[in-house]
């Protein structure tokens, strides 16, 4: 017995003994990788052994910076352990007297197809003749139409849909601009489908463009009856496509917009007025519902491809528990918090947490905190494999679709990726053998080269942690 025990300490001391010898190579060749950035950037970066939980290097560990899009990883987690990972969102259609009751509850997802759907369900059990009004439940949450620091990154896709309860086409209207194949002629800009249908000004033209000429942001307008838009170009270059996010003073009439373009596609004659008001389903005799998918496939669509609108979404129906309690400042934060903490993944006090997505330049974590949430999922929650699945697939999908492709085949890299201006984050697991070997984080941000240097920096530093584990 005391040989047995023995040799069990032996080979602890001796496991123990070449993990320590590893770290000092392996410090010197990470740090080698983060100097090739040289000094006009901030790096933040943990490496966690999945087994034990320990860590195998840090730098600036601790330090609160930008997470981005590393933001949906605390949000995710908290969504899915509190609504559950087979939670669908509901919109249903009923009815009282003769009024009909359509009720939100903030699914992303839904669409204009969606709401035909439910009319072409009520017309069937109904008729087709709606003679009173149209009710459609309001909750005012959060701090409309967005949340405090947001800007927009991006001039060509769709960053600040209003977040509300009522969502459909994810409050936006979308375009796609194609650039002509021959020289002379005129971009085409092609209206998409299953929208209400707006005007389109086309004052697009062809050419060699510049900063100053090329099509951004505000030349692209919605102004609710008809969209504008305006600038250069490139000849031959890809096409391309263009959401407008709707403004505040614009959302009740385009939600009518839509309700209207339902009833006529659904054959419904209506001739009421279509109302806003507080309401609960029990308030109307439901008639038929639309079922989102499931929560663990939608944040498939939220995490793979780091969609805003779909993150945000999914604290809608968390807040619509409670509407009042989130209209102050702050309240979102210390509800993350809260939770966090609760569910076992670690202490937020002095970190930041201002939205669901990652949009707000107000968001704080440090990679400390990303990588426990990291090692603490894997050991407390029985639907980490589906959680995990959400991450995107080094080379494969999501926005890693076209990194991190050179790796053994037994080799696997799950990556969640955060992007803002002067921003640019990581991080995810390494397996091998499809044993969870380690987990990284990698925050590098106030850097001023391009975003591609830094990327190829990352992939460096993760293609070596993939060679060693």
């Amino acid at each position: 017995m005391r040989l047995k025990t023995a040799y069990i300490f032996f080979s602890f001391i001796l496991t123990l003994g070449l993990c320590v010898r590893a770290v000092p190579a392996f410090d010197s060749t990470l740090e080698a990788l983060i100097q090739q950035g040289g000094h006009d950037y901030v790096l933040g970066l943990e490496v966690r052994d999945m087994e034990t939980g320990k860590v195998l290097f840090q730098k600036n560990a601790s330090r609160l910076m930008k997470p981005a899009s590393l933001q949906k990883i605390p949000a995710s987690l908290v969504a899915l352990k509190h609504l559950g990972p087979k939670y669908k969102f509901r919109t249903s259609i009923g009815y009282k007297k003769e009024n009909v009751f359509l009720h939100f509850m903030g699914d992303p997802t839904f669409r204009l197809m969606h709401l035909i759907a439910l009319f072409k369900g009520y017309k069937k059990k109904r008729g087709n003749v709606i003679r009173g009004d149209i009710y459609i439940n309001r909750i005012p949450y959060p701090a409309f139409p967005h949340q405090d620091g947001w800007s927009v990154d991006s001039a060509r896709f769709l960053y600040g849909a209003l977040i509300s309860n009522i969502n459909v086409n994810n409050n936006s209207v979308c375009v796609r601009i194609i650039p002509p194949k021959l020289c002379g002629k005129k971009p085409e800009i092609v209206y998409e489908p299953d929208q209400p249908y707006y005007r389109v000004v086309n004052d697009v033209y062809t050419g060699r463009c510049n900063d100053h000429t090329r099509i951004q942001r505000q030349d692209c307008q919605f102004d609710g009856k008809a969209i504008q838009i305006k600038g250069c170009v490139p000849f031959k270059s890809n096409p391309f496509r263009v959401c407008l996010p709707l403004k505040e003073h614009q959302f009740d009439a385009f939600v009518s917009d839509t309700v209207k373009t339902a009833l006529k596609e659904a054959g419904l004659s209506f001739s009421g007025k279509i109302l806003f008001l507080s309401f609960d389903r029990k308030d109307f005799e439901t008639v038929e519902v639309h079922q989102s998918i499931p929560l663990s496939e939608m944040l498939k669509i939220g995490m793979k491809d780091s969609k805003n609108v779909v993150m945000e979404g999914v604290m809608v129906p968390i807040a619509m528990e409670c509407p009042s309690c989130f209209r102050k400042e702050g309240a979102l934060d210390e509800f993350f918090k809260a939770r966090v903490k609760e569910y076992g993944l670690g202490n937020l006090d002095n970190a930041r947490l201002s939205d669901m997505s990652g949009l707000s330049h107000h968001n704080l974590l440090s990679p400390a905190h990303v990588g426990r949430m990291l090692w603490q999922a894997s050991k407390r929650y029985s639907f980490f494999s589906l959680w995990k699945e959400t991450f995107a697939l080094g080379g494969e999908d999501g926005t890693v679709s076209k990194r991190l492709k050179k790796t053994e085949k037994n080799i696997k890299i799950y990556a969640k990726t955060g992007t803002l201006l002067g921003v640019s984050n990581i991080a995810g697991y390494i397996e091998k053998d499809n044993r969870q070997k380690i987990s990284f984080v990698l925050m590098m941000q106030n850097f001023t080269k391009d975003p591609i240097f830094y990327k190829e920096i990352q992939e460096k530093i993760i293609y070596y942690l993939a060679s060693i584990i």
